[in-house]
């Protein structure tokens, strides 16, 4: 039968400030080129690279808020935009975190 593969990586790094603040990087990448999880648009494979840098702030003990800037870039247009598609993509998250 047909057979199909994906595959992600991902390196990151983290540095503590001080005790209740750290930074992170991270980059990665994505290929599926078959389309097995991720449909493209008209056809293209899915195929990416990605970079982020944030910084996490513990707040209490069991309480952190994340704040990251991401950037993602694409050999083909795959990133839905206003005009269409795009090969380049970004975003800014922010996220409260509780640990039990």
């Amino acid at each position: 039968g047909n057979t199909a593969a994906w595959y992600g990586l991902t390196a990151i790094a983290k540095l503590a400030v001080s005790q209740s603040i750290s930074v992170a990087t991270r980059v990665e990448r994505y290929a599926d080129p078959k389309q097995v999880l991720i449909s493209a648009s008209k056809g293209h494979s899915f195929q990416s690279w990605g970079a982020s840098l944030g910084a996490d702030t513990t707040l209490v003990k069991n309480l952190m808020w994340r704040n990251e800037l991401r950037g993602y870039f694409a050999s083909q247009p795959v990133f839905a935009d206003h005009d269409g598609y795009s090969k380049t993509n970004a975003v800014a998250v922010s996220s409260l975190s509780v640990t039990f």
